[in-house]
């Protein structure tokens, strides 16, 4: 744009993340962050990530714990619109195909003192499928996540 200096927030009118490559565009050496070794990628025939979070009571649960089923992973969090529209469409999921063995788990990614305003969630919405809470984000790291909600299909070898 003429007149204008770049700016790397600035991708042409589209929103995303910058990739390395992008922050090389606009300056000489890719500042840290964008450097900081990432997550291994996953996708199709690829291991998913080594994750773990606590439930609303404390348990720990574990990706690796559910293998041999298929597992719904879903981020979410608490003020997130699309997030509660898709709730009931969730547990509806979770309500089907539980016979053939699939789990459904919801991981919010609400702060650490909005334990009680998740569990409120849950019992409003009536989510019987496994919640995890994780306010540090572990998960958006793990899955390399840009926002929510997102929603991974694990099959049964993880």
């Amino acid at each position: 744009m003429a007149g204008r200096a770049a700016d790397p927030g600035d991708a042409g009118g589209r929103c995303g993340p910058l990739s390395t490559s992008s922050y090389r565009h606009f300056w000489p050496r890719a500042p840290a962050a964008a450097t900081r070794a990432q997550p291994e990628r996953f996708g199709a025939g690829i291991a998913a990530p080594d994750y773990a979070a606590t439930t609303l009571a404390g348990d720990t649960v574990a990706l690796a714990d559910l293998r041999g089923a298929p597992v719904l992973l879903n981020v979410w969090a608490t003020w997130c619109a699309p997030c509660r529209e898709e709730m009931p469409d969730l547990q509806a999921i979770a309500d089907e195909f539980a016979a053939e063995g699939l789990r459904v788990v919801g991981v919010s990614i609400d702060q650490a003192d909005a334990s009680a305003q998740v569990q409120r969630f849950v019992d409003d919405y009536g989510i019987s499928f496994t919640v995890l809470h994780d306010p540090r984000g572990r998960v958006t790291r793990s899955f390399r996540t840009i926002g929510v909600p997102e929603t991974f299909l694990l099959d049964g070898e993880g």
